[in-house]
């Protein structure tokens, strides 16, 4: 880091947001031993530096986690980094918690989803998960977001994925029995077929019947 004073709020934000998601997750707990690190880099023209020294961080990516290490870009307020070291949090606990890391769109549903309650858990607002899902104007393909090994080419479709994505996880989180969630997790990230899966943990025998019970969630 470069400023100690925004360090130590990430550190303390980053802290509540570990014990949040990890409590969330019922029936999971860390596999790992030790602290993450957490690198911030200050500006848009040394995150856009670290990019091309990586080599694997897209163009429209902010910040990034790879493994229990998170490289956070500070954003433009205290509001947008909180927002976004949730979104990071988020990927960073479901790589120590879970073997495997999960299939790109449920990464980034929980990400997303997270996104939007863990920092106002910290702030102390009570935010109704439920109020926060109204329809989904524009919905992904459920078949190949399911499927999706990487991040759509075209970047006005990356928002799209996101959202869709986030609403599935907001769909089995608030509609479905959560003690079935971090199973339905686990299968997905062991590499099991999701129609298998969605027919083993929710009792969705079909890609038609996923789309059926999703849709009058979204919309």
């Amino acid at each position: 880091f470069e400023q100690e004073i925004f360090a130590r709020k990430v550190a303390r934000m980053a802290e509540f947001f570990y014990g949040y998601i990890g409590t969330d997750l019922e029936g999971a707990t860390d596999r790992l031993d030790g602290r993450s690190h957490i690198f911030i880099f200050r500006s848009e023209k040394d995150w856009k530096a670290f990019g091309r020294a990586a080599g694997d961080v897209p163009e429209w990516s902010f910040s990034q986690v790879s493994g229990p290490v998170m490289f956070l870009q500070q954003a433009a307020d205290t509001s947008s980094s909180g927002d976004v070291l949730a979104h990071e949090m988020a990927h960073l606990v479901v790589n120590r918690f879970l073997d495997r890391p999960p299939p790109l769109w449920l990464n980034e549903g929980l990400a997303e989803f997270y996104e939007e309650f863990a920092y106002s858990a910290f702030k102390g607002i009570k935010k109704s998960r439920r109020a926060q899902f109204r329809r989904l104007d524009k919905v992904y393909p459920l078949g190949p977001l399911f499927e999706a090994t990487a991040y759509p080419a075209d970047p006005a479709s990356v928002s799209v994925f996101y959202q869709t994505a986030k609403y599935v996880v907001g769909w089995l989180r608030l509609d479905r029995p959560a003690d079935r969630f971090v199973p339905f997790v686990t299968d997905l990230s062991a590499g099991q077929d999701y129609v298998s899966v969605f027919a083993a943990r929710y009792g969705l025998n079909s890609a038609a019947e996923i789309e059926a019970e999703f849709l009058k969630f979204a919309r």
